[in-house]
């Protein structure tokens, strides 16, 4: 998909995040970037969850003054070699 098809421009961000899904317990992974819709998470080192999995993803840290940071459901879009591009499910429904 070309830069100028996107429905959500993308942003070039290292973050880390815990990656949660059913049967594989947690991971401790970065963010290659991030958009409204989504976002790539490099995982080189761990095992890629197929596509269509469901996911939970959650800052690692704190946020602010000691608040802890949302759990935000996403659902695996794109597999590819060194990581995963994921879409926020719940997107659609924030305020």
């Amino acid at each position: 998909m070309s830069v100028e098809n996107r429905k959500y421009p993308r942003i070039d961000v290292s973050i880390s995040v815990e990656l949660c899904y059913k049967g594989k317990g947690k991971a401790a992974v970065c963010t290659r970037n991030l958009s409204d819709g989504g976002l790539f998470l490099e995982m080189a080192e761990h095992p890629l969850p197929p596509l269509g999995t469901r996911v939970e993803l959650k800052l690692t840290g704190t946020l602010g003054q000691g608040e802890k940071p949302p759990v935000v459901r996403a659902e695996v879009v794109r597999v590819e070699d060194n990581g995963i591009a994921v879409y926020f499910l719940d997107r659609d429904r924030a305020g």
